[in-house]
């Protein structure tokens, strides 16, 4: 699924869970999201001022990254939403603001971006087993 120059995707709860090969927004695209949903993608970038879920909770929308291709956060985006990619590393750069949670196995936070986590969603994300996630090491830059 492939989102440009200001497209604007609709996602309905009785339809959910999405599957995509690569989700991938860019130029002003956005998602808006009517209920709660579940997408299931390969591959996830979000770029040049698109907005994911912006008018809605992050408990509404659960991205789940079924891959190790690298998740890609950049360019003034906004995206609230859960998004578990425990097998991919990813980039949250450029002005990004990120309400919600982000699992992946190494996170880079650059150039004024934010992530805002959001506790409601220690209640509805995907279960990942028996490990719990723990901060490792953290680095201003």
């Amino acid at each position: 699924m492939k989102l440009k120059n200001g497209e604007t995707l609709t996602l309905f709860e009785s339809a959910s869970p999405y599957c995509y090969t690569k989700l991938d927004l860019k130029n002003q695209s956005s998602i808006v999201v009517q209920g709660n949903v579940v997408i299931y993608t390969g591959e996830l970038t979000v770029q040049n001022d698109s907005q994911v879920n912006t008018a809605g909770k992050p408990t509404q929308l659960i991205i789940q990254v079924t891959t190790n291709k690298k998740v890609k956060l950049q360019d003034e985006v906004r995206v609230v939403a859960g998004i578990y990619a425990p097998q991919s590393k990813a980039k949250v750069k450029d002005n990004v603001v990120l309400y919600g949670a982000l699992v992946a196995t190494r996170i880079k936070v650059k150039h004024g971006a934010a992530i805002h986590y959001d506790e409601a969603l220690a209640e509805v994300g995907p279960s990942i087993g028996n490990a719990d996630p723990n901060l490792r090491s953290w680095r201003e830059l």
